[in-house]
């Protein structure tokens, strides 16, 4: 709701100076009157950015989450496609050449199918959500050829998994048979009974039934053996000493979003990286360049002196997930406390991580299609310290739609009652579209808004109320009639933040605005 303050016109209420030809109205106008607190100023867009650390005392930091990796199961390790061929001659088949066979020979004969060995993995044991067994037979026996594979390390609902194929002789040859088995569901045991890894058997039993045909001695059976997009749901074995590349990522310090420059220092940031791991297996994580960016100017600040690597517990159970935490701060990281100094954007990072750094480990390694590897960080900026310097710009949209034919005089009048521990100057400036300074309403960096009263122990006793009055003179009206942007250029610092001085916010600040314009108009009669 506006408000419009009238006065009497006093001297002006005067006929003589109306019969003169000239009258100079006033007209004053509350603009706005607001009080803001620490969340409306420092956390706009999320409050949870803002947490009270200090019950007691309502002591502030700011706080910034991010998931910086997220790494799962399907990334780590994955069970290669398998094909085997085998191949039975008449020999294999204990069968000689003979002129007319009418009778039946079986013969059964062991393969050890084996998983290739990628970059060390040992599969052990393993249960399948998915894949198929595809087999094709092909013969130039003119006979009946029936195959019987059955796999004793694989089981589905109990039973050992097995597969037949019936290759009936119609007259021509090769006789062609294929087949498909879905192994889902299936556990296979690929030890071999503790002997091996990676392998199972196949008991493949070949019986040919003759039709009467002759048996010359060159024919041969051919039995192909293809698992295709196998998945598995859980695995064990032992899954290597594997590195790989967590890659980068980042977290926005929302409070620099506008920040041009400045120096900014404080008593006891800290960065919480939470690392949750469900893979069943030791993991360590090397941290690369951890540091904050400043993107407009390029400046940036690289942390030192933290733990590095880091060992990762691991899950003893299937299905569990074990945390491990590590804060960086100022007892463990030499140089946090000036973490953004650059008045930073983003906290940036880097990492690897590698498996089973020591080697075998005494238990097996698990995983589960739903094993994951993440890092969670947590940057927390305690408001305590000192600044100065710091410069944030914004770009505001303005159109004067006012007739500004009867304006002499546009007067601003500003009063801002200041409970926080920071000085503020302000630079505002009137441009065209592209940008091109008109009027700059301010004479330079002005002082708007006046630090409260700071104790010894940095904390706000009483607030500080400061006026600024910024007056647009007739002649510089049509530059503002002419404006479609204002530049607001704010410099700031904390109270004596050139001199060191430590200061604190607490969650009972408050800061009051007052906003009045006065026009002064020129009416010609």
């Amino acid at each position: 709701m506006l408000g419009v303050a009238c006065k009497k016109l006093g001297k002006y209420n005067n006929p003589d100076l109306i019969s003169n030809g000239s009258w100079n109205p006033e007209l004053a106008v509350p603009l706005a009157f607001a009080e803001f607190g620490v969340y409306d100023i420092l956390a706009q867009t999320d409050s949870t950015d803002l947490l009270v650390i200090d019950p007691n005392s309502g002591q502030l930091a700011l706080v910034y989450k991010g998931e910086l990796v997220s790494f799962s199961a399907e990334n780590f390790i994955s069970i290669p496609d398998l094909l085997v061929q085998v191949d039975f001659s008449s020999s294999d088949l204990s069968l000689a050449p003979i002129p007319v066979f009418s009778s039946t020979a079986t013969v059964t004969q062991d393969e050890n199918l084996v998983f290739p060995l990628v970059n060390g993995v040992e599969f052990h044991t393993v249960k399948f959500k998915g894949g198929s067994l595809n087999l094709s037979l092909v013969t130039d026996f003119k006979h009946d050829i029936n195959i019987t594979v059955l796999f004793p390390g694989l089981i589905k609902n109990g039973n050992a998994v097995s597969v037949n194929l019936n290759g009936t002789y119609t007259g021509n040859s090769p006789t062609v048979v294929g087949g498909t088995l879905d192994l889902t569901g299936v556990s296979a045991d690929l030890t071999l009974a503790g002997t091996v890894v990676n392998t199972f058997k196949a008991e493949i039993t070949t019986t040919i039934s003759g039709t009467g045909a002759a048996i010359v001695g060159t024919e041969s059976i051919s039995l192909n053996m293809d698992f295709v997009n196998l998945a598995y749901e859980n695995a064990t074995g032992y899954f290597g000493n594997q590195n790989f590349d967590l890659g980068q990522d980042s977290i926005l310090i929302k409070i620099f979003n506008n920040a041009l420059d400045g120096y900014f220092e404080l008593t006891n940031p800290k960065i919480k990286l939470e690392m949750v791991n469900s893979f069943g297996f030791p993991v360590q994580v090397a941290l690369n360049n951890l540091r904050t960016e400043n993107v407009i100017n390029g400046n940036t600040f690289v942390l030192s002196g933290y733990q590095n690597p880091i060992d990762i517990l691991a899950p003893q159970i299937m299905g569990d997930a074990k945390t491990t935490i590590l804060e960086l701060n100022s007892t463990n990281t030499s140089n946090i406390s000036s973490i953004i100094t650059p008045t930073p954007k983003y906290f940036y990072y880097e990492a690897e991580a590698t498996s089973n750094p020591n080697g075998p480990t005494a238990n097996l390694n698990f995983i589960l299609d739903t094993s994951k590897f993440k890092i969670n960080a947590e940057l927390e900026l305690p408001l305590e310290g000192f600044a100065y310097g710091f410069e944030f710009k914004d770009t505001l949209a303005f159109d004067f739609t006012d007739d500004i034919a009867e304006v002499s005089a546009i007067l601003f009048r500003i009063i801002i009652n200041n409970g926080f521990p920071v000085n503020v100057s302000a630079k505002i400036n009137f441009t065209d579209e592209h940008y091109v300074s008109l009027l700059e309403i301010t004479d330079g960096f002005e002082l708007v808004v006046a630090s409260g009263e700071v104790n010894a122990d940095g904390i706000v006793t009483s607030p500080t109320e400061k006026l600024t009055d910024l007056v647009v003179e007739r002649s510089d009206l049509p530059n503002i009639d002419a404006a479609k942007h204002i530049i607001i250029t704010v410099l700031g610092e904390t109270t004596d933040g050139n001199n060191g001085q430590v200061v604190k916010m607490l969650d009972t600040y408050k800061i009051g605005l007052n906003l009045g314009m006065k026009v002064t108009g020129s009416v010609q009669l």
